[in-house]
């Protein structure tokens, strides 16, 4: 299994600063250069959509990260639900935002990870089962 790069991706709507969203990211993603996408909701409501693109190694050091400081119970979790995250070649993880402005990384909603993970030739029964030992 060869991860090949990382996007993490975020909305910033407009009951929230950017500024604290972007410092809650900071404390549980290692250096980044965010791009700030603006966007407007159905009643015009500004939508600001971050997107921070990871390398290989860094997506490597990110995964390794999250593995790191879930808990033994959200990575049990994450190794059953293997087959429904990982699709065409994408791992996708949810991280909490609110707990992440806390500094800790647990799963929930507001912060979605989706890495790009591949094997030569591409394999799809070798990746699942990589990844639910790197999650066990």
């Amino acid at each position: 299994m060869r991860i090949l790069g990382a996007s993490v991706q975020t909305f910033v709507y407009a009951t929230e600063d950017i500024e604290k969203v972007l410092n809650c990211l900071k404390n549980i993603l290692a250096d980044f250069t965010p791009t700030i996408e603006r966007s407007y909701g159905h009643f015009g409501n500004p939508i600001d959509i971050i997107t921070i693109s990871f390398g290989r190694k860094e997506a490597e050091q990110l995964l390794n990260q999250i593995l790191n400081n879930l808990s033994l119970t959200e990575r049990k979790k994450i190794s059953g639900e293997i087959e429904k995250r990982f699709q065409d070649g994408n791992f996708y993880l949810r991280l909490d935002k609110m707990k992440a402005c806390d500094e800790t990384i647990s799963l929930g909603e507001g912060i979605q990870i989706t890495f790009k993970i591949t094997t030569y030739p591409f394999n799809r029964k070798k990746i699942i089962e990589e990844l639910k030992q790197t999650f066990s």
